[in-house]
Formats: C-alpha cells, structure tokens, sequence
C-alpha cells in the first residue's frame, strides 16, 4: 500500500474533496467542502486531509466550543477503496492531538457505533453521542 500521509486541509483541496466524495457516490457529504467554503468563519487549523501521492482519500473536520475545553469532530470521511486502513482512525488521531482540548463530544449515526466504541470513545447502546477524554 502506498504510504499515506495527513496535513492541515487548504482551500485549495476543495475541488479535489468534492471529486471523491462524488467518486464514491455521497453527494450529500459533497457538500461539506462547499459549506466550509462558504462559511467565513470555517476554522482550517482543526481540519486535516490524507492523501496518498497528492491524491486525497480521506478528511476530518471539527470545532473546539466551551472555552477551548471541548473537541466537536464534526466529518470524517475515508474513499470507499482505501476504508479499513485504519486512515480514519489517524484522521481523528490528528484531529484530537491537535485539538489542544481535554474532551471531545461526537455525534454519530448509530450505525458507526462499534467504528467510534474502538476509538476509545464511550458509545452507550442506542447512543447517538459519544464522549472521549483526551491527554492535550
């Protein structure tokens, strides 16, 4: 496998982000880009994307609320053809160092349930919010 790499997204991966979410056919995820884009407010030193030889094949995203305290991922997507690769789980690894914060709160489709229970966070049954202390 090639070796995959995790930076600080830029607006100018915009296009490429669209083009692989509408690849893997979520157009509804399509357009988060377009709304951070659009959003004078979207804070990019808390988004990273991986990219494998200057392709991307994934992307995470969140805010920090309550005074710094709390970590918020809000997306992460992975390529269908690169899932299971653990690239997600390195995604929110960045996200969460980087965060600075002591807690992150995620909110998930129930269906992610055991993907975010490996990921340290609690995930209760029929929880659709988790909880994460993090180490900043």
């Amino acid at each position: 496998m090639p070796r995959v790499m995790i930076r600080k997204m830029k607006f100018s991966d915009m296009e490429q982000l669209i083009e692989l979410m509408k690849r893997d056919g979520d157009h509804s995820l399509a357009l988060v880009p377009i709304l951070l884009y659009l959003n004078k407010s979207a804070d990019f030193n808390h988004a990273y994307i991986a990219h494998v030889n200057q392709a991307v094949v994934g992307f995470v995203f969140g805010q920090i609320v309550m005074g710094g305290e709390t970590l918020i991922p809000m997306y992460l997507y992975v390529a269908e053809n690169f899932r299971g690769k653990k690239i997600g789980k390195r995604l929110m690894c960045r996200l969460e160092q980087k965060s600075g914060c002591t807690t992150s709160q995620i909110y998930y489709n129930a269906s992610l349930h055991d993907y975010y229970a490996k990921q340290n966070y609690f995930a209760g049954t029929g929880l659709e919010v988790a909880i994460k202390m993090l180490n900043p």
